[in-house]
C-alpha cells in the first residue's frame, strides 16, 4: 500500500458560507422555525460536481433536552430567483434528525453535522433550506452556522 501526502489540500476545494448565523431559543424566536440557505453560484465556484454543507451547533440544552435538525432539502435555480427542488441523481442526505442531547444537569452540546450532495446536474444557483428545533419548551438555546466545501472540479487548482 502506498501511501500519498496531500500537498496544498486547499487547492482542491473551495469553501464558503452556507446560511446565516441562526439563533434559536426554546419556545421562542427561531425554534422550529425554517431556514433559507445563502444562494451558492456554482459557476462562481467553478462548477463543482460535490457540496459538502457542515452544519455546526452550539447548544446550551437542558438535561435530556435535543436539538434537531429537520426537513433539509436543496433547491436549484437557473437565476437565482426561481427556485425548484433539487435530487440527486445519487439520492439526498438523510435528515441528521436529533445532533445534541443535553447531559443530567444540562449541558451545552457543540456539534458538526455533514451533508453531502452529487450537484453535477444543478442549475447555476443552489442552496439548503433546513429547521432546527429545541426539544425543550424554555430556556434553551441554540446557535447553528453553516458553510459549505465544493469540490469535485474538472480543473485544479479550485481557488
Amino acid at each position: 500500500m502506498d501511501i500519498v501526502g496531500l500537498r496544498d489540500p486547499k487547492s482542491y476545494f473551495s469553501a464558503v458560507a452556507a446560511a446565516a448565523v441562526v439563533n434559536a431559543v426554546a419556545g421562542g424566536a427561531g425554534n422550529a422555525a425554517a431556514v433559507t440557505g445563502i444562494t451558492i453560484d456554482l459557476v462562481a465556484l467553478g462548477v463543482p460536481q460535490s457540496l459538502v454543507f457542515l452544519l455546526q451547533s452550539s447548544a446550551t440544552l437542558s438535561a435530556a433536552a435535543t436539538l434537531s435538525l429537520t426537513d433539509i432539502t436543496f433547491q436549484t435555480s437557473g437565476d437565482g430567483v426561481t427556485w425548484e427542488p433539487y435530487e440527486s441523481s445519487y439520492g439526498d442526505p438523510a435528515d441528521p434528525g436529533v445532533v445534541g442531547t443535553g447531559a443530567t444537569g444540562g449541558s451545552t452540546v457543540e456539534t458538526v453535522t455533514g451533508l453531502e450532495v452529487y450537484v453535477a446536474s444543478a442549475q447555476q444557483y443552489f442552496r439548503i433550506l433546513f429547521t432546527p428545533t429545541l426539544s425543550a419548551s424554555e430556556k434553551d438555546t441554540a446557535t447553528i452556522m453553516a458553510a459549505v466545501i465544493a469540490a469535485g472540479f474538472a480543473r485544479y487548482p479550485a481557488a
